[in-house]
């Protein structure tokens, strides 16, 4: 799989038509800084699965974080960034994760901007309040989003499950996501603590 997107070669949309065709449209354009309208998506959504349709979309939600960082050499939305490399740990830490787990990987901190840390009490209870409401909504923006690309509802709901972390201890794709994270942590921001 691309790292990038977590799409084997077989989940790629199909060959054919324009440049954003043959590729994920949202990291086509972006990429090449070329705005991604609304015509793009309907096009792109043609010739996409749910799952790569769904990826599209979490990414086109993260692209609007008005925080950015430094990565590939260019300012860019941090919780893209973030997403990108939960899938790339992903991968490398697991390459055969189900589709769940992979968007649930790429869901992880969606949209988190939303719910700033400082809207909460700055202590211990307030900083555990902050956690878990981040879970539950990261898992219903996902599910949204979900939904609307098409994904099944036995994946929608596991990869919910997965982001809002239930049974960590008992339950090994949650654990894997729990893993990834630590590692993106470690690799890419624990120097700035």
């Amino acid at each position: 799989p691309d790292a990038s997107t977590g799409l084997a070669p077989h989940e790629r949309p199909a060959a054919g038509g324009t440049g954003c065709d043959r590729q994920i449209g949202f990291l086509a354009h972006h990429r090449h800084g070329e705005p991604y309208t609304p015509e793009h998506a309907r096009v792109d959504d043609l010739h996409m699965g749910p799952f790569e349709t769904a990826i599209r979309r979490l990414d086109a939600a993260n692209g609007d974080d008005p925080n950015a960082i430094m990565a590939d050499g260019q300012m860019r939305p941090a919780e893209l960034v973030y997403a990108e490399r939960m899938t790339g740990m992903l991968q490398r830490f697991d390459p055969s994760a189900s589709v769940a787990l992979r968007l649930a990987a790429r869901a992880q901190h969606l949209m988190r901007w939303k719910i700033p840390r400082d809207s909460y009490p700055m202590d211990r209870a307030g900083y555990h309040r902050w956690r878990n409401d981040l879970k539950r909504r990261h898992a219903e923006w996902a599910g949204e989003i979900q939904a609307a690309s098409g994904v099944d509802g036995e994946t929608d709901a596991r990869t919910q499950s997965l982001i809002r972390k239930e049974n960590l201890k008992g339950d090994l794709e949650a654990q894997t996501l729990e893993d990834v994270a630590c590692l993106v942590f470690l690799e890419h921001y624990a120097a700035a603590f």
